[in-house]
């Protein structure tokens, strides 16, 4: 939005004065990068976040067993 020019328009701002006045060229390569790389992110993330916390708690199970391959083994007394 900072890189675009609604000089036309209406209503009018300080950040509303950028270079670009349409998507060109010019537009894709400064501006439309970044939009593609968050949208990648957000693609992305959800799925490294539900992986990242299914390893976590795997993990603590793991070491709540002492390494064990008992599923039943615990150190815990309580729920």
């Amino acid at each position: 939005m900072v890189g675009a020019n609604m000089s036309e328009q209406p209503i009018t701002f300080w950040l509303t004065s950028g270079q670009f006045s349409d998507f060109n060229s010019g537009w894709f390569r400064s501006i439309g990068n970044v939009i593609i790389g968050t949208m990648y992110f957000y693609a992305w993330f959800p799925i490294l976040e539900a992986l990242g916390y299914f390893g976590l708690r795997l993990l603590f199970r793991i070491m709540d067993r002492g390494c064990s391959c008992d599923k039943y083994k615990t150190k815990k007394t309580s729920i």
